[in-house]
């Protein structure tokens, strides 16, 4: 783990990953960023195929095509949202420890699962490294209310801090090559709307409505 700081012996904090000219000698050659296998491999679909296809008694289908080779995927095993759904599938749910005395197998099954959406939230830190490390300045801190914003404009997608946050949140967005981040339901709090924040409340299956800056 490379995120978070450090207290230095004269008190001082600094980033776990280093001053800022250790930061930028990074840029380019980070040994602690996640790999291709800790996101999901980019994929787009042959939409192409939809049109082109001859004449046949089949339907036909847009197959998934990879973004980095551009070769056909047999089989699409991660993508962008499913890490981000805290139902997920059962076999990494069945790895918490709650499910230590169950039945996992009986558990899993089909009509016992159950789905539950939730954003990937910014924590707001009081003292946020993703801010330090970033050797942009693309990210900083609000004064006014403390929130932590991404200057989409300043962002250059070094990943500086996905490495230097110590929850790793932030999320590349591989095609834009920038940093994307769930921050809070900024236009639902800039009008004070409850309802757009929280959800109507009155309703059973009310779910807020979510906005990513």
């Amino acid at each position: 783990m490379e995120g978070g700081w450090i207290r230095k012996i004269n008190g001082k904090l600094q980033p776990r990953m280093g001053n800022r000219a250790m930061l930028l000698g990074k840029i380019f050659a980070n040994p602690h960023l996640p790999g291709i296998d800790d996101y999901y491999e980019p994929f787009d679909y042959d939409y192409q195929n939809l049109h082109n296809a001859p004449e046949s008694k089949h339907q036909p289908i847009a197959r998934p095509r990879s973004l980095i080779t551009g070769q056909r995927m047999e089989k699409i095993t991660s993508g962008p949202n499913w890490e981000e759904i805290l139902g997920g599938e059962f076999e990494k749910r069945a790895k918490d420890q709650n499910f230590e005395n169950m039945q996992k197998a009986m558990y899993g099954q089909f009509e016992n699962t159950f789905m539950m959406y939730l954003p990937r939230l910014c924590e707001h830190c009081l003292n946020p490294a993703c801010v330090a490390t970033c050797p942009s300045g693309a990210i900083y801190k609000r004064e006014e209310d403390g929130i932590v914003l991404i200057d989409q404009d300043k962002c250059r997608g070094w990943r500086m801090c996905i490495t230097g946050w110590s929850v790793q949140e932030n999320l590349l967005q591989l095609e834009e090559r920038e940093i994307g981040e769930v921050h809070l339901l900024l236009p639902a709090y800039r009008i004070r709307d409850a309802d757009r924040l929280l959800g109507n409340l009155r309703g059973a299956y009310s779910l807020p409505r979510r906005a990513a800056v």
